[in-house]
């Protein structure tokens, strides 16, 4: 299937860019390591981050059918990326209904995925937004949810200021609705035992 594709690797140095908006569509990439950030400038400066790829997830999965970037692809930290050019993965999608199957499935899966960063970032207000985010954590038997990345990361990915976020945390947890330990948080009743 796609695995057995013939993928290339390139690295990517942190703070540089695997592609920029414009640039010729690259075709299915996968980060093998590092931390990766799809984002895309506004006309008035801003940036809206688009996703933050996490190790052994796949992106730019449009550029199989477009021809140029529609957004930049920046390196958060040292980066080690995958690559499967778009004419090659055509190719096989067209001869092996496996590889068109699976592809049709990870599309789908990314398209719940999509749907649910809508929904998360639809929610008013930073406190909704934040504790939905970190619902949506898996968490282990003691209730503990960890972040991947650091909080402004996670500000980014939720469209909230860096502060905003910091302020929210607090504000709940002098609540006794989380507790924090560094890069994790526990929310109020679950694990085995409740945020007193």
């Amino acid at each position: 299937m796609l695995e057995e594709l013939p993928w290339s690797e390139r690295a990517v140095p942190a703070g540089g860019h695997l592609f920029s908006a414009g640039d010729p569509s690259p075709g299915l990439l996968r980060l093998l390591a590092g931390r990766l950030r799809l984002e895309r400038s506004g006309a008035a400066g801003g940036v809206t981050v688009l996703h933050l790829v996490r190790p052994g997830e796949s992106f730019a999965e449009a550029s199989l059918f477009e021809p140029l970037c529609h957004c930049d692809a920046v390196a958060l930290s040292d980066c080690r990326v995958a690559l499967l050019p778009a004419p090659l993965l055509r190719r096989a999608l067209a001869s092996d209904p496996r590889a068109a199957l699976a592809l049709a499935e990870h599309l789908a899966r990314r398209l719940v995925q999509s749907r649910a960063r809508v929904e998360l970032l639809s929610l008013r207000g930073a406190e909704a937004r934040l504790l939905a985010f970190l619902e949506s954590l898996p968490a282990d038997p003691e209730g503990w949810r960890r972040i991947e990345g650091s909080w402004s990361e996670a500000a980014e990915s939720l469209a909230l200021t860096r502060e905003a976020v910091y302020r929210t945390l607090a504000s709940l947890q002098r609540a006794g609705r989380l507790e924090r330990r560094g890069g994790s948080v526990r929310i109020a009743g679950e694990g085995a035992e409740a945020v007193v």
